[in-house]
């Protein structure tokens, strides 16, 4: 299981890159079938990613494919999903415009079926969000900026921080519905650390579980950035304890710092404890 900080995709045309799946630290790989590949090099790269699975072992990492949204190339997406949906977490669904196609593909898939991520990534998909986030086969959303910032006519510049509202936004509805905190948009100039370091300080600082990379210069940065500090895995664990000493207090108390702490100040601390006691017993 991973730990959802760094989704790292790979051109499925690229066979090249299927060898080098366990020499980085990404805790998921998505294998994509969209973008990345030409049109006419679709069926290819659906037969070396059908070549991938049929090996005895894979992965440890947690395995997703980007299908197509074009219905063609679609439906053979997600024959190869049936055909090997026990290898695969999920998809990533892209061009998604409401709920309706979420049930087009699920119902495609079938008793086979596997986690389906929404990308959000068109101005129909962030005002048909709500209903998206409602649907019980989505349990998370991932945010596309490079398609929705053409369509909105922004220029992709100074980190697409003009995006921020919708950013804040994807997290507040899924929040709202009682779903997982989204994944994050890609940084797309490789070259950029700094760019990159703040792009995804802002992107954790929205709320966001994690994010999708597009190069493996990406991951650790983004694993560092996505990661408890130390400082907040003590301060947590300070929190608790003060708590379970304190059974005077009638619902707030003050911490070392003589700060004020509230309830949904200790749930912050249980969760961040808890998420750190769940990877030490994962496989």
């Amino acid at each position: 299981m991973s730990k959802g900080r760094s989704y790292l995709y790979i051109p499925a045309i690229k066979e090249k890159y299927y060898e080098k799946v366990d020499s980085n630290n990404a805790d998921a790989i998505i294998f994509d079938l969209e973008d990345s590949v030409k049109y006419e090099n679709k069926e290819e790269a659906r037969e070396l990613l059908q070549k991938f699975f049929n090996k005895d072992t894979l992965t440890s990492k947690e395995i997703f494919v980007r299908i197509n949204s074009e219905p063609k190339h679609n439906e053979e997406d997600t024959k190869l999903i049936n055909k090997n949906y026990k290898k695969i977490k999920g998809v990533f669904l892209p061009k998604v415009k409401g709920s309706e196609e979420i049930d087009i593909v699920d119902k495609a898939m079938g008793e086979g079926g596997v986690q389906i991520v929404p990308l959000i990534e068109t101005p129909e998909a962030v005002l048909n969000l709500e209903n998206i986030s409602m649907n019980e086969k989505v349990t998370t959303v991932a945010l596309g900026e490079v398609d929705l910032s053409r369509s909105l006519n922004i220029n992709p510049s100074n980190g697409l921080k003009q995006l921020i509202p919708i950013r804040l936004f994807v997290n507040l509805v899924l929040a709202a519905n009682k779903k997982k905190p989204p994944i994050g948009p890609v940084w797309t100039n490789i070259d950029d650390e700094k760019g990159l370091k703040d792009h995804m300080e802002m992107i954790r600082n929205l709320g966001y579980s994690g994010v999708q990379l597009i190069h493996p210069n990406q991951i650790e940065i983004t694993n560092e950035i996505f990661s408890h500090s130390e400082d907040e895995i003590t301060w947590a664990r300070s929190i608790l304890e003060l708590g379970n000493e304190l059974e005077s207090n009638s619902g707030s108390f003050k911490d070392i710092n003589n700060e004020m702490v509230d309830e949904a100040v200790i749930k912050r601390a249980r969760i961040i404890i808890e998420s750190i006691e769940d990877d030490l017993n994962k496989p």
